[in-house]
């Protein structure tokens, strides 16, 4: 809209505004020059002369890359303006006077050269070490006034990995930029890339190479005693998560463990890699028999299947004896290293075709059976993780 009305101004007024003159009263036509320099640069100050004869008012339009204006000068013949553009880019100017288009010159206003810092961009701004995968770093550089420097500045891309040479490489703005690829490496870690354009320089740029996916890896237990007393806890942890080029995989990384028990019930466990390792605490099984552990890490790696052998924590069987009272006694109740069943465990004594249940303490468990007839029984004792056939006899 701005430009339509622009050129309807200077339509109006080359044609006089469309009002015809008296022969009897013409005027003389007027006369005019326009001088003003070819070029400038952004922000500096320049001498718009003009000549007008006969002396009268003006009109001075102007426009270009800034928009359209419009400059009135009262009745002059001869004068000068100084003027200051900063905004890059071609500009056209056309001297009117009595409806007359009298000069018309153009003006190229340069941009200055960039300045610090270039304003860069980067992204994508995390790569898969050993893929694909690649980023690109751009730069937009400007001048002092946001105008868009010249084309064909050399520009030098600076890059730095992790335990490597600096990368350098040369190029040219084209079109107001220059850009980059950044391909992945096969190191994990940061990489930081700087820019200069001319005698200008960018802000550090920040990429992260990260580790690809893992490769197998192995599980194991930490020190224990494989004893099933339901009660001790013990690790189970991996090697060192990396991928096919010995990068660790980041901090965070979820490893899924699944275990299964004697009687085949599964349970999954999940655990975050901390220097590349992955660890779970598990509590030991309450019946003997063999704990399978296995691991799975992102992208599907699998560890192998960790057997863990579970033994009862009894090794002997403990006696039985009567009591006058009509009380079954078992014990002493120890464990693996002799120490006695802790107080509150719980027991199941079968005898005569009954069930009975005493708790442990101070390593004994008294079950009241009531008189029972002088002669040799056979019982099944139920303890924590073990089940014992013991003979029972009662002296008359």
């Amino acid at each position: 809209m701005q430009t339509f009305s622009f050129h309807m101004v200077l339509l109006m007024l080359c044609c006089g505004f469309g009002c015809a003159s008296d022969p009897a009263t013409k005027k003389e036509p007027f006369q005019g020059q326009l001088m003003m320099p070819d070029s400038i640069r952004a922000g500096e100050d320049f001498t718009l002369s003009l000549s007008v004869k006969p002396a009268g008012a003006v009109l001075l339009l102007c426009s270009g890359t800034q928009g359209n204006y419009i400059i009135a000068l009262p009745s002059v013949a001869d004068t000068s303006i100084l003027l200051k553009q900063t905004i890059s880019g071609w500009q056209s100017w056309k001297l009117i006077a009595g409806g007359q288009l009298l000069a018309n010159r153009s003006l190229l206003v340069q941009a200055l050269d960039p300045v610090t810092p270039v304003q860069g961009f980067a992204g994508p701004k995390a790569l898969v070490t050993g893929s694909e995968e690649f980023s690109s770093i751009t730069v937009v550089p400007e001048d002092r006034y946001g105008n868009m420097v010249k084309d064909s500045l050399p520009v030098l891309f600076s890059l730095l990995r992790q335990q490597a040479k600096q990368e350098t490489e040369g190029r040219y703005l084209m079109h107001g930029f220059s850009s980059k690829d950044v391909k992945a490496g096969n190191k994990a870690g940061k990489i930081f890339a700087g820019v200069r354009v001319a005698g200008a320089f960018s802000e550090e740029k920040e990429l992260l190479e990260v580790a690809g996916k893992a490769m197998p890896f192995r599980i194991s237990m930490g020190a224990s005693l494989p004893y099933a007393d339901g009660r001790q806890t013990f690790r189970v942890f991996s090697t060192v998560l990396a991928d096919v080029s010995g990068n660790r995989l980041p901090d965070g990384s979820l490893v899924q463990f699944i275990c299964q028990d004697a009687d085949n019930s599964t349970s999954k466990l999940n655990a975050s890699t901390i220097s590349g390792i992955a660890e779970i605490s598990l509590q030991a099984p309450e019946q003997p028999g063999d704990l399978k552990v296995t691991a799975f890490a992102p992208g599907g790696a699998t560890s192998n299947e960790l057997v863990i052998p579970f033994a009862s924590p009894f090794t002997a069987a403990p006696s039985l004896s009567y009591e006058a009272s009509g009380a079954v006694l078992a014990g002493p109740l120890k464990g693996p290293l002799g120490q006695l069943m802790p107080e509150g465990a719980v027991l199941l004594l079968k005898l005569k075709g009954k069930v009975m249940q005493a708790v442990a303490e101070k390593g004994f468990a008294r079950f009241n059976t009531g008189r029972i007839h002088p002669g040799k029984y056979e019982a099944v004792l139920h303890v924590p993780a073990a089940t014992f056939h013991v003979l029972l006899t009662v002296q008359p």
